[in-house]
């Protein structure tokens, strides 16, 4: 049965795939309310999408990537940018 969540996308950057790809699926599961334990971690980056179109970003890679973002979803779409 597929797990509710108020999170749409979970992207972890980090040094290992495995864990990365195991600690997305946990962020996943744990939903919003959860994201402040995995912020404050010092070995991965997070790129985070809500329900809201609200996107949390961890603050390594706020440089680059807003004016990516910007170029990317053009007039597309509204999303509201948080650094974390």
């Amino acid at each position: 049965k597929p797990v509710k969540s108020d999170l749409l996308s979970v992207t972890v950057i980090g040094q290992s795939g495995i864990e990365t790809d195991f600690l997305s699926t946990c962020i996943y599961i744990k939903g919003e309310a959860g994201l402040d334990e995995f912020f404050k971690r010092e070995d991965i980056s997070l790129v985070v999408v809500t329900e809201n179109k609200e996107i949390l970003i961890s603050e390594e890679l706020k440089g680059d990537f807003l004016s990516k973002l910007k170029k990317l979803s053009g007039a597309r779409a509204e999303f509201k940018i948080h650094v974390s």
